[in-house]
């Protein structure tokens, strides 16, 4: 098989940086041209972005006109700290200073150099300096080098991997839609927590409860027993993480009260972020052998008064998270909540038949979101050998 050459990207594209309007120029906002920023890099393809820019305010700023075709990429930004955006332009757009634009030439197609620069997103991060922004150098990128087949063989590389990556996005898209389908069974079954138009009794937390809230243990510095505990970010995703956990010491072994059962309502002691202080989940595991830190409140909650599964979605509704957040105070920075705050947190208490059918729906969708998760991961595997080896000449 004879080598693929590679060329260096600076001989390849044109870099295109971008620029900010003036906001005390009305004039300059509210036109026809999308201003692309790293919070519209959502996406493969950018058609749009959530503000649009005018002729005055392009041509009274260094934002600059890129045409379809371009490849855009993030180059300063928090989320570099383990992503990297990057995007085909289809329509033109203006870009901030955040981002960079490359003008292709004759030898390199778009989507073929887009995907390139993707599939070297872990040497391009590993660049990231954490200054007031993480940035990283561009003049690191243009001296990168990149494969280069012959330009109807880009198209074609381009083109599997688009139809694999199109693969993946509908099984994400059915997995957010999984979501949706479980606000609407609660919705449906129990009304609306805000109004409770079916007139539920209220009840609060410690109305439920089978022993009293308890905070976690955290390692000691002065500790010789070793052990495991859960990190914070085990609830504060989209659900329980069992994988968010660390090894530590301990000053002594974790007693029964201290470990994670999922009989337990693990919910957020702290955070920086407001929306995650007193986030909360039931374990889907129990695991004997890892504590839960001091940062989370466990409530142990008695079964024949309310339903795990019923409880966990409204907590998370707005009517709760409205009085969490309303208790919850702040020290440098931090928010954080109490054992008596969150003991008195209320929330309406329909029949448990209805919690019973709830919890059966609930189960359903859990079982379809295991289908479309185990099916996106082996998307993902099969995108990850194929771009291997489309960029080693093996496709």
């Amino acid at each position: 098989m004879s080598q693929i050459r590679t060329a260096r990207l600076a001989d390849l594209v044109k870099f295109v940086g971008g620029g900010t309007p003036t906001r005390n120029n009305p004039d300059y906002y509210g036109g026809d041209i999308p201003w692309v920023t790293p919070k519209d890099m959502k996406s493969w393809s950018i058609e749009r972005a959530q503000v649009n820019i005018t002729d005055a305010g392009l041509s009274g700023s260094a934002a600059r006109l890129v045409p379809a075709g371009s490849v855009l990429v993030v180059v300063r930004s928090g989320v570099l700290k383990h992503t990297l955006p990057v995007g085909v332009s289809r329509v033109p757009v203006a870009i901030n200073q955040d981002m960079k634009a490359m003008l292709c030439g004759s030898e390199v197609a778009p989507d073929y150099l887009a995907r390139t620069i993707k599939a070297h997103s872990s040497l391009i991060l590993s660049w990231v300096r954490a200054t007031t922004a993480d940035n990283f150098p561009v003049e690191k990128l243009k001296e990168m080098r990149i494969p280069l087949p012959p330009i109807e063989e880009q198209r074609r590389i381009a083109g599997v991997l688009d139809r694999a990556d199109e693969l993946r996005a509908k099984r994400r898209e059915a997995l957010a839609h999984l979501d949706d389908l479980a606000l609407g069974f609660f919705l449906d079954l129990f009304g609306s927590p805000d109004t409770n138009p079916q007139g539920w009794p209220l009840i609060s937390l410690t109305d439920v409860l089978a022993m009293p809230l308890r905070n976690g243990i955290s390692p000691a510095t002065r500790g010789e027993v070793e052990g495991h505990v859960l990190t914070l970010s085990s609830i504060t995703g989209r659900r329980f993480d069992p994988t968010a956990r660390k090894s530590a010491a301990f000053l002594a072994p974790h007693s029964t009260a201290q470990v994670v059962h999922t009989s337990d309502f693990l919910m957020c002691r702290g955070n920086g972020n407001l929306g995650l202080v007193g986030r909360g989940f039931f374990p889907s595991v129990a695991m004997p052998d890892t504590a839960f830190p001091d940062t989370i409140i466990a409530a142990r909650v008695r079964t024949e008064l309310v339903r795990p599964v019923f409880l966990e979605h409204v907590w998370r509704s707005t009517a709760v998270r409205r009085q969490i957040e309303s208790s919850a105070r702040t020290t440098n920075g931090t928010y954080k909540v109490n054992q008596q705050g969150l003991g008195g947190i209320s929330f309406f208490s329909p029949p448990l038949e209805l919690q019973d059918r709830f919890t059966a729906r609930i189960a359903a969708v859990d079982a379809l979101r295991a289908n479309h998760s185990s099916g996106l991961a082996e998307l993902d595997a099969l995108f990850a050998s194929l771009q291997d080896r489309a960029f080693r000449g093996l496709l």
